[in-house]
């Protein structure tokens, strides 16, 4: 990392984004690109003290900040270029503490080699089948139509497993008449009947729901948040679930921080990792093979923080400013565990709001994306 990060200033809690929106991610020029960010501090005050800085190939040399005016620099050579940009303070201390993925991009200068690209998708190889878990309740239901259309689009053999979290009778008999929907599953375990984990808004079912599946179906489950969309077919998804026994991305900050979980969910699982010093993994899309120890280690350990509301919420949470629930909940298990997310690619963690990758505006064509999270946005895939 080119400079070290905070996200806490006298007890203030501090959030940070800089886009790229120019160059694209995966984009190709002839010459030098012109550079084009957009940045958002929070809160406002910090504006008038913070500076945004961009950075190329981890070379500090290149290193420019605000006011001066920010250029990629002349002359750089063809091939792969990354490209990186940042909040700072003028001291050069840098603000948050994203993933470096979550505020950079690569791109190219001259041709594509088109061997390389054929050697990366002879490569790929495809895992075995799994089942897709989502679950909605009625002001989502929109969102998890996107996501099953998704899934008819580029993944229609993969059966799904819908929870019902609160559908009306007219969209849960709609969502089971869809054609790659194995059946919708009310909202009732007998597993448990905590508050914490009957509690829709504090998501502590979610491990306890795949835990159910992986129980019945004895195949690998791959969940995915009914916010998210399917934009390529899930190769490298399935075969990372089969190689590894498990697949997770990133969520884009660092673990542990003010911002990413509380003191008494550390303290459940024994996490005492340095501060931001492990990725975040996000719980959004979460595959398990059986009998892994994903399974068999993991899970069930976040299921019983789930069911504690002093670990999966604790008494000095706010909002979702610091502490992410089964997020929370699920990273400090893999900090417990030795576990990190499989992947950092932002070909599987983008999302609705940024500008420096985005999924092609035709939903039946491809630019590399696999995951993305709609987050309600203009629902783009209609399921039949």
């Amino acid at each position: 990392m080119l400079a070290p990060c905070v996200v806490e200033v006298a007890g203030l809690l501090i959030s940070t984004q800089v886009d790229i929106v120019s160059p694209a991610h995966g984009s190709r020029w002839d010459g030098t690109p012109p550079l084009v960010l957009e940045a958002l501090v929070m809160p406002p005050w910090l504006v008038s003290v913070a500076v945004v800085c961009v950075a190329v190939d981890d070379d500090a040399s290149t290193i420019r900040c605000t006011p001066d005016p920010l250029a990629l620099p002349e002359g750089l050579a063809a091939g792969v270029h990354r490209l990186e940009a940042y909040a700072a303070f003028p001291n050069g201390t840098r603000l948050d503490c994203h993933l470096r993925e979550h505020d950079a991009v690569r791109f190219r200068i001259g041709p594509r080699n088109d061997d390389d690209e054929e050697k990366k998708k002879k490569r790929r190889r495809r895992g075995p089948p799994a089942t897709i878990v989502t679950a909605a309740d009625a002001p989502y239901f929109p969102r998890l139509s996107n996501l099953v259309g998704s899934l008819q689009t580029w993944e229609p053999e993969l059966p799904v497993v819908v929870f019902d979290l609160g559908l009306d009778a007219a969209e849960a008999e709609t969502a089971s008449r869809w054609r790659n929907v194995r059946r919708v599953t009310p909202f009732f375990f007998e597993w448990t009947t905590t508050t914490t984990t009957t509690d829709v808004g504090l998501v502590g079912w979610k491990a306890w729901v795949i835990l159910q599946i992986l129980r019945e179906e004895e195949r690998s489950v791959l969940w995915l948040d009914a916010n998210t969309e399917v934009r390529s077919p899930l190769d490298e998804v399935l075969a990372a679930i089969d190689e590894t026994g498990y697949f997770l991305t990133v969520a884009g900050h660092r673990f542990p921080t003010a911002k990413t979980v509380r003191p008494a969910t550390l303290a459940f699982f024994g996490c005492e990792a340095p501060f931001a010093s492990l990725p975040e993994c996000t719980s959004a899309f979460v595959g398990v093979k059986p009998k892994s120890r994903f399974h068999l280690d993991v899970l069930p350990k976040v299921a019983a923080c789930s069911a504690n509301r002093t670990c999966l919420y604790p008494p000095d949470s706010v909002g979702n400013t610091n502490q992410r629930r089964d997020q929370s909940a699920l990273n400090a298990a893999l900090c417990q565990f030795a576990i990190e997310c499989t992947t950092a690619d932002r070909r599987f963690w983008m999302w609705h709001g940024q500008k420096s990758f985005l999924p092609t505006e035709d939903p039946f064509s491809q630019n590399g994306m696999v995951l993305f999270s709609r987050r309600g946005n203009a629902q783009v895939y209609t399921p039949s």
